[in-house]
């Protein structure tokens, strides 16, 4: 009789350690880019004017797990993540389910973690100013990783929903951080040293014109080859754009792939999260830095795996059995 074993968002908080799991999900990466992990195409359908995706995944030893997730903007408005979804996480060698994770825990723990990541290899400075793009569900996991990272001086929000961004405000400074919301984009943007782009945007709302002459942007919005959040002149100025994945932003991302189209980058100088230890090591890259992620499900198996573990060690979670 098999075991599975069911997570909850706050089981599998208790069990996360920030640091340790981005340097996890960095292992992960580097694997994907030697070729090591096996990431189908995700399977996309619309439903009700909103995006659903089925994402499988296999790395080998870390196993295999399926997540369903969608993105649903009005979830804002219900009091719900904008990101929901399930993580089926499964034995690579018996294929017997071992765990169903709560997917959009996952989504923001994987999400963040990648995203520093780039910021570890890329940030400017060590700290400053951060200007974060939409105050939702992703924001704040964003913003709780990125204390490991970089400190921030002053935490700046832009939210179309203002209520969305007093509460990020507050959430800030709930981690005893300055911060406030801006009005509009143009008065957060110039003074910032990290960006994060959190949003549900189709159109760009980072601007080349009016950001800092060394800044790194976080993109992990605008996830469809029709939308964009970023504008051409970002890509105009920019000297290093990281990406999680060549094949997929290329494929699924309008930022990446319209300025590829654009003749503005180039398809080969892209460099995958995998590359940057190799290729940046220690000696940050100077100017304007990009990080533009679709997601993959690479980081689902890496996540799961990390958790399932934790769980197991620490005997979390409530057994069901099959």
């Amino acid at each position: 009789m098999n075991r599975l074993l069911i997570l909850r968002d706050k089981d599998m908080d208790e069990l996360l350690d920030i640091k340790e799991f981005t340097n996890e999900i960095e292992k992960c990466f580097i694997l994907y880019s030697e070729g090591k992990a096996t990431v189908p195409d995700r399977s996309v359908m619309d439903v009700r004017g909103n995006w659903w995706g089925v994402m499988p995944g296999y790395l080998l030893g870390y196993g295999v797990a399926v997540k369903i997730v969608s993105v649903i903007p009005s979830n804002k408005e219900r009091g719900l993540p904008t990101i929901p979804g399930l993580v089926v996480y499964l034995d690579e060698e018996s294929g017997l389910p071992l765990s169903i994770m709560d997917g959009a825990y996952i989504t923001g723990i994987r999400t963040a973690a990648a995203s520093m990541v780039s910021v570890k290899y890329l940030r400017p400075r060590d700290s400053g100013k951060v200007l974060f793009i939409g105050g939702g569900y992703q924001a704040r996991f964003h913003l709780r990783f990125l204390v490991n990272f970089f400190q921030p001086d002053e935490v700046l929000v832009y939210d179309v929903n203002p209520d969305a961004a007093k509460r990020f405000v507050e959430y800030a400074v709930s981690m005893g951080l300055d911060s406030r919301a801006v009005d509009d984009l143009l008065s957060g943007l110039p003074v910032a040293d990290i960006i994060i782009e959190a949003s549900t945007t189709e159109s760009p709302v980072v601007f080349g014109s009016h950001i800092k002459d060394e800044v790194h942007i976080v993109s992990i919005g605008a996830h469809t080859l029709d939308s964009r959040a970023l504008d051409d002149e970002v890509f105009m100025v920019s000297t290093l754009v990281s990406v999680d994945s060549r094949k997929a932003t290329m494929n699924e991302s309008g930022d990446i792939r319209g300025a590829v189209d654009s003749g503005l980058i180039e398809e080969d100088k892209l460099v995958e999260l995998g590359e940057l230890k190799k290729l940046v090591g220690n000696n940050r890259p100077s100017g304007v830095t990009i990080y533009k992620s679709v997601g993959l499900a690479l980081q689902d198996v890496c996540a799961a795996n990390y958790i399932y573990r934790k769980a197991l060690e620490k005997n979390v979670g409530v057994g069901v059995e099959l």
